[in-house]
């Protein structure tokens, strides 16, 4: 069996609450699960938030909008790290 393991944000692109929390200039919504390993307690926090401030799924769309591949992306470089049971993929280029 092969798995390949990617996570998009903040591997391909940059991480969406952080730049959302840039554009809208609130703090508390840089906030990852390494500062709140608790997903369903940082989901909550970043709802209120929202609520707070009338800010709308479609806000957060116009942010994810504007969002590049990452720099480091250009290298063309892929990994492969194996296991005896599976295979990971660490990609650093979607163009090759």
């Amino acid at each position: 069996m092969e798995i390949a393991c990617l996570d998009l944000e903040g591997v391909l692109v940059p991480e969406i609450w952080i730049e959302f929390a840039q554009k809208t200039g609130i703090e508390e919504l840089k906030a990852t699960t390494r500062d709140i390993p608790d997903y369903d307690v940082l989901m909550k926090q970043r709802l209120r938030i929202l609520d707070e401030h009338n800010l709308k799924i479609q806000d957060i769309q116009e942010v994810i909008a504007t969002l590049k591949p990452l720099r480091s992306l250009s290298t063309g470089c892929v990994s492969v790290f194996r296991s005896s049971s599976c295979r990971i993929l660490s990609m650093s280029s979607l163009s090759h």
